[in-house]
């Protein structure tokens, strides 16, 4: 008997803690349909540049560090599922002279 394999594409962001919090259900789904599943991922981000988002809103980059950790924290109680946050340094600007 041969089965239609079903294609699950996820649109993810490393940086985005709900995407995080979706591991669980992917790992579920696998572990239920096995073979019959495939899973893409397509891979995105919330935010273009980070230097747009600094520029904008004319804070610097420790302190939007300091807001994801914040969030992620937050986050992380909802889905349940462990962000490793503490001393967030992922953003970083990259300035170039031109």
């Amino acid at each position: 008997m041969i089965k239609e394999k079903v294609i699950l594409t996820s649109f993810t962001d490393p940086l985005c803690t709900w995407c995080w919090g979706l591991e669980p259900i992917i790992r579920k789904l696998e572990t239920h349909f096995g073979n019959q599943l495939e899973i893409r991922y397509v891979m995105g981000g919330m935010v273009k540049d980070i230097n747009d988002v600094v520029s904008q809103n004319g804070r610097d980059i420790e302190s939007i560090n300091i807001e994801i950790e914040s969030h992620w924290k937050d986050v992380e109680k909802r889905h349940e599922m462990p962000v490793k946050g503490d001393g967030f340094k992922s953003i970083s600007l990259n300035i170039s002279s031109e």
